[in-house]
């Protein structure tokens, strides 16, 4: 396995990767930023769309809008007119805490976490939308909310909280979406980088993505490391004057 550069687009923190059945590409955020971006793998080409707000999580609905995250709302983005419809504010106070990393459960419901934005209190927490309009908080006490993923069979939700290094395994009710018996299934306090962006393969593994580690992870279903990826960073100096 190999790790391939598909893009420069010099990001300030590229988030949440989407990638979008119907149109074959790739949408992800520029995290404290105001664009989301999309890539198309046919070209190389990237767009981005700013939404003239923080951009945090980007999904898609079944009508053709987008749900957008920033770090204080949930909106619908309807990419052809520009135009967002509020959907949800944010429950708690967005100036010490905000949303963050988000992704859509095998069912279609919606799941946004929450940080704390100075990163050492367990502030934060996991927010569900529905499709009937229902958005409520599912879990607390977490600190830096980030990747998000279930198993193939739907039975297991897997939760970063970053500055714990830690990944949450919890059971997972499709029908309800509820979670329950939240455990630590990763401690990766010992390995390199913070676990960050989480994605889970076919085989029901978990690939998390290591922030300031350089490197993406493969972990068995029981959390056993399998494989670790580094990435090759060039870095070049920039000679400034005063």
């Amino acid at each position: 396995m190999e790790i391939e550069h598909a893009a420069s687009v010099s990001n300030h923190l590229g988030e949440g990767p989407v990638w979008h059945r119907a149109t074959g590409k790739l949408y992800w955020v520029d995290a404290t930023n105001n664009p989301y971006l999309v890539l198309d793998p046919s070209s190389g080409g990237v767009e981005r769309n700013n939404v003239g707000r923080f951009a945090i999580s980007v999904a898609f609905c079944d009508d053709g809008r987008m749900l957008l995250a920033s770090d204080t709302e949930l909106a619908y983005w309807d990419p052809g007119s520009g135009t967002a419809e509020h959907i949800a504010a944010a429950p708690f106070d967005t100036g010490v805490v905000r949303f963050n990393d988000g992704k859509v459960d095998p069912a279609g419901r919606y799941f946004v976490g929450a940080m704390h934005r100075v990163e050492n209190q367990g502030l934060g927490g996991l927010y569900r939308l529905t499709a009937g309009g229902d958005f409520s908080q599912v879990e607390w006490n977490i600190i830096t909310s980030n990747g998000l993923g279930w198993s193939p069979d739907g039975k297991k939700l897997y939760y970063t909280d970053s500055i714990r290094k830690a990944i949450y395994g919890y059971d997972y009710d499709q029908g309800s979406g509820a979670i329950a018996n939240r455990a630590v299934l990763i401690d990766s306090r010992e390995e390199s980088g913070v676990p960050d962006g989480l994605a889970v393969d076919a085989e029901g593994c978990i690939w998390s993505a290591r922030f300031n580690g350089w490197n993406v992870t493969r972990y068995d279903p029981q959390g056993k490391k399998i494989v670790e990826l580094k990435t090759t960073v060039e870095l070049e100096a920039v000679a400034v004057d005063g």
